[in-house]
């Protein structure tokens, strides 16, 4: 699909999509919308802690509201709204929401991929 003309979406015109059994995200531009080379979204991450994992594309993401703590590796980092975070691919990372209502996230991939997918999960 060439795209002829430059697309828009709204979070709240898009479908409801799991990212993990208590996270969730919406589509705002992928392939659906004619984007082949970058997928974004955003996130809902109730408060909660996700288990290291990685993916196989370059993500970025950007806090617009909660508090929380970024992992990578063994390092931790307080993040909040404003924060703007880049992983190359395959970095283990986590975000985690330690505040007490909903974190909601930006977040960019390229090459274009889905929040879901992972390319390794530490079960730990």
């Amino acid at each position: 699909m060439t795209p002829s003309t430059a697309a828009m979406s709204s979070a709240e015109a898009t479908k409801i999509l799991p990212a993990s059994p208590n996270r969730e995200f919406r589509f705002l531009v992928n392939e659906d919308t004619g984007c082949l080379d970058v997928t974004q979204f955003v996130g809902v991450i109730p408060p909660s802690k996700a288990p290291l994992h990685s993916h196989t594309y370059d993500e970025v993401v950007y806090v617009i509201e909660g508090e929380g703590a970024y992992h990578i590796g063994d390092e931790v980092v307080a993040m909040g709204p404003g924060t703007c975070i880049h992983l190359p691919p395959l970095v283990m990372h986590c975000l985690e929401n330690s505040g007490d209502a909903d974190m909601r996230v930006l977040g960019v991939f390229h090459p274009s991929g889905d929040p879901a997918s992972r390319a390794s999960v530490d079960n730990k």
